[in-house]
C-alpha cells in the first residue's frame, strides 16, 4: 500500500512550484484524493482506472467540472511518468453572463458597507478576479496615479490593473481608518477568502432583486463588455484582463454582437 496522502501532498508543491492558482490546487486535491481511494498500488494508476472515474464523475459533475477532473488526473499521471489515454473533453461555448449599467448602479447602490462597496468597485471598476482582490497588498497600489499590480496573477504573471479616481479616494480613507498592515482587505493579518468575496457578491445581488446568479466573475465580464462598448481596443482590454491568448479575450466582440442583434430598427418601433 503506497502513502496517498503523501503522494497529493507532493503533488500539490509541484503545482505550487509550477505557478497553479491556490483554487485549482484545492479542486485537484479533492479529485486527486477520490480517485486514489480505492487504489491498492501505483500500478493501479492507469487508463482504465482514470475512465471508470471520470465516467463516475460524469453523474454528479457538469461539463466544465469533468474538464477539471481530466486535467487534474492528467497532471498525476504526468507527475508519475504516465500517459493518460483519455482525449480532451469538449464542453459547449457559453457566452459569459454580463450585467447591465443600470444592474450594476443599482447593486453599487445597495450596498451600504462602504468595505463592500469597495470590493465590488474593484471587481467591476478595475476587472480583477476575486483571488485578486483578496491577495491585493497595499504596497502594490498606486494611488495617485489610480493604477496598481496584480502579483502572480493567472499564470503566474504581473500586470497593471487600472482604479477609478473615486475608488482610489476612497480607499486612501479605508486604509485611513482600517490601518490594514498588508493586505487591503484582512482580518488578523490574513487577507480575506475568496468564498467570502463570492458571498457578499451574491447578497448584494439578490439585495439589488437581480434575478440571476451573480459571482464576482459577472462584474468581470461586465468591465471588460462595458469597456468594448464604449469602444476601448481589445489588445487593452486583454493587458487589463491579463490574457495570455487574444481569443479569450475575443469573448466579448461576441457578447456585443448578440446585444446588438436584439436591438429593433426604428422602423419597428
Amino acid at each position: 500500500m503506497f502513502n496517498k496522502q503523501e503522494l497529493i501532498e507532493n503533488l500539490a508543491n509541484e503545482a505550487r512550484i509550477r505557478g497553479y492558482s491556490i483554487l485549482t490546487i484545492n479542486q485537484y486535491k479533492v479529485y486527486w484524493k477520490e480517485f486514489l481511494t480505492d487504489l491498492q498500488s501505483l500500478d493501479d494508476v492507469n487508463t482504465s482506472n482514470a475512465k471508470s472515474f471520470i465516467a463516475k464523475k460524469l453523474d454528479t459533475c457538469d461539463a466544465s467540472s469533468i474538464v477539471v477532473v481530466r486535467s487534474a488526473l492528467k497532471f498525476l499521471f504526468d507527475f508519475l511518468g504516465k500517459t493518460l489515454d483519455v482525449k480532451p473533453i469538449k464542453t459547449a461555448k457559453k457566452l459569459p453572463a454580463v450585467l447591465t449599467k443600470y444592474e450594476i448602479e443599482n447593486m453599487l447602490a445597495k450596498t451600504k458597507n462602504f468595505k463592500h462597496r469597495l470590493i465590488l468597485e474593484l471587481l467591476y471598476g478595475s476587472g480583477l478576479r476575486a483571488s485578486e482582490v483578496a491577495k491585493l497588498k497595499i504596497q502594490d497600489l498606486d494611488l495617485k496615479n489610480n493604477t496598481g499590480i496584480v502579483r502572480s496573477g493567472k499564470g503566474a504573471k504581473d500586470r497593471l490593473f487600472i482604479i477609478s479616481k473615486t475608488t482610489a479616494k476612497k480607499i486612501i480613507k479605508y486604509i485611513e481608518k482600517q490601518k490594514p498592515k498588508q493586505y487591503l482587505f484582512e482580518k488578523n493579518g490574513k487577507p480575506i477568502t475568496t468564498r467570502a468575496i463570492r458571498k457578499i457578491v451574491s447578497n448584494i445581488a439578490r439585495q439589488a432583486n437581480i434575478n440571476k446568479k451573480v459571482t464576482p466573475h459577472t462584474l468581470r465580464h461586465s468591465f471588460a463588455t462595458h469597456l468594448l462598448e464604449k469602444g476601448t481596443d481589445i489588445r487593452t482590454i486583454q493587458e487589463l484582463l491579463g490574457h495570455s491568448n487574444l481569443q479569450t479575450t475575443q469573448i466579448y466582440t461576441h457578447i456585443t454582437q448578440e446585444r446588438i442583434k436584439k436591438v429593433k430598427s426604428p422602423l419597428e418601433f
